[in-house]
């Protein structure tokens, strides 16, 4: 009997992820070792978190970015080779509007992936400024508020002098937003969807 149209839809989707995964794993991997940043896109003023697997258990994962001096943050794989290290600081002085390389190193092995940093409001700077007031600076001074005058009086602020905080997630920045969602649930989904086969594939073995 054929498979129900949802059931066909699900396969097919499945199958598609499985698809995806060898070459995630390579973009994402060093060797064998995978990482994933979240969120990808990254506010100056905010922090990040890094994930992955195959580090061999119980060794110490350390968190850098290339070019920059030293170990942001470290972390310790568990029995199965997984580790997780939250809200990571930007180092002082890099700049939004750059792409960043982020680093997890677990002994010989290293895997890498790309952070871009953005203005304090989430958007990309204007010819090397952020219309945010600020100076797109990580560690440096945040957005400017400046006080302005609402239709019918009432007094509000502006971010810059330019738009209203009630208003800072609109037309593009929103979509990035969106996008910025769904390539982070994708790597998830694409790193679940690894990890379970390979741990299927060692069951079977």
């Amino acid at each position: 009997m054929p498979p129900s149209r949802p059931l066909a839809a699900l396969l097919l989707a499945a199958a598609l992820i499985l698809g995806a995964a060898a070459p995630a794993t390579a973009q994402y991997g060093g060797g064998s070792v995978t990482i994933f940043v979240t969120p990808p896109r990254l506010p100056v003023d905010e922090t990040f978190d890094v994930f992955g697997q195959f580090c061999a258990a119980g060794t110490t994962v350390e968190i850098s970015i290339i070019g920059v001096p030293g170990v942001l943050a470290t972390g310790t794989a568990d029995a199965g080779g997984f580790y997780s290290v939250r809200d990571i600081d930007l180092p002082d002085g890099l700049l939004a509007g750059t792409d960043q390389t982020v680093q997890a190193t677990c002994g010989p092995e290293t895997a890498t992936a790309v952070l871009t940093l953005v203005c304090h409001s989430g958007d990309d700077p204007v010819d090397g400024s952020c219309e945010d007031g600020s100076g797109g600076v990580a560690g440096g001074p945040g957005p400017t508020t400046t006080p302005t005058t609402a239709p019918g009086g009432s007094s509000g602020s502006t971010s810059g002098g330019t738009s209203s905080p009630s208003l800072a997630i609109t037309g593009a920045t929103y979509a990035e937003f969106l996008a910025q969602i769904a390539v982070t649930l994708l790597g998830v989904g694409i790193f679940l969807v690894v990890v379970t086969k390979r741990r299927r594939d060692r069951a079977s073995a």
